[in-house]
């Protein structure tokens, strides 16, 4: 306590030459997403794998949109700024990393720093570096006792409540975000499949795991399941994709396919690959 006394005089200096040296930039405002949003995007709008890594790529408003209410939240908690709140927040998506602006409540400067993130035991880690409020540099004197100098003290967002998918990692672009992940089939199935579809899936599953063909199959048979599930239309490219994966596989598999699709009754399917 007695630390953070003199740190908070010195920030409120800081505050007041930071005016002085004015930078009020305009910031654009994230429109909030749902982790729904996200894991539609993953589940039915990506190239969907269910035996190794897919990858999906987010707009830099789209990123915004699923993790600036949970960084503001982590950002406006009382341990971080001394309790001074941000109104808003938005990221910035360069080449190599990610620029971070801000406004505090009822101070007329913009606050930014850079970042760069770490995947750590499901967790997605934000470290900061080269903060400023206003033109005025922050020193790390300041952020080390504030636990912004180090991600693992206060700065993370906890993916592991996106059960659906293990993030792998996060490459950055102009622009746009790619993260690669992998599907956890037991929750996907388990949230995304009807209950009289799950022991089909989990069988062709079984059934085309040996040859890159079969698993390609699998996977949008897959696919096209969950977007009759939510009704939504199978497109002409995945319909011809699913023909030409089915004259790949050998004839005891074709049989054996066939036969599985009778048996749990999924008719359109066998519709499509006849």
């Amino acid at each position: 306590m007695k630390l953070r006394k003199p740190l908070l005089v010195f920030f409120i200096v800081i505050i007041i030459t930071s005016i002085l040296l004015f930078s009020n930039d305009e910031i654009n405002t994230a429109k909030k997403l749902d982790k729904d949003y996200l894991i539609d995007k993953l589940i039915l709008q990506s190239e969907l794998d269910i035996y190794s890594e897919s990858n999906i790529e987010l707009t830099e408003e789209e990123f915004n949109g699923l993790v600036i209410p949970k960084l503001m939240n982590k950002l406006n908690s009382k341990d971080i700024f001394f309790n001074m709140k941000f109104e808003n927040l938005y990221l910035y998506l360069n080449q190599d990393n990610i620029k971070l602006k801000g406004k505090l409540k009822n101070i007329p400067s913009t606050i930014t720093m850079d970042i760069t993130t770490i995947i750590k035991e499901d967790k997605i880690y934000f470290d900061l570096n080269n903060v400023k409020i206003g033109k005025l540099p922050i020193p790390k004197l300041i952020l080390n006792p504030l636990g912004l100098s180090k991600s693992e003290k206060n700065l993370y967002i906890d993916n592991s409540n996106f059960n659906e998918i293990d993030i792998v990692d996060i490459n950055i672009n102009d622009n746009n975000l790619k993260i690669i992940y992998k599907i956890n089939n037991d929750k996907a199935i388990e949230k995304y499949i009807d209950t009289d579809q799950k022991e089909f899936i989990n069988d062709i599953v079984i059934l085309l795991e040996d040859t890159e063909e079969s698993r390609s199959l699998a996977n949008n048979i897959i696919k096209a399941i969950l977007l009759t599930n939510y009704n939504r239309e199978i497109p002409i490219e995945l319909i011809n994709t699913l023909k030409n994966d089915f004259t790949t596989l050998d004839n005891k598999t074709k049989t054996d396919l066939i036969f599985t699709i009778i048996k749990y009754n999924v008719e359109y399917i066998l519709n499509i690959l006849r």
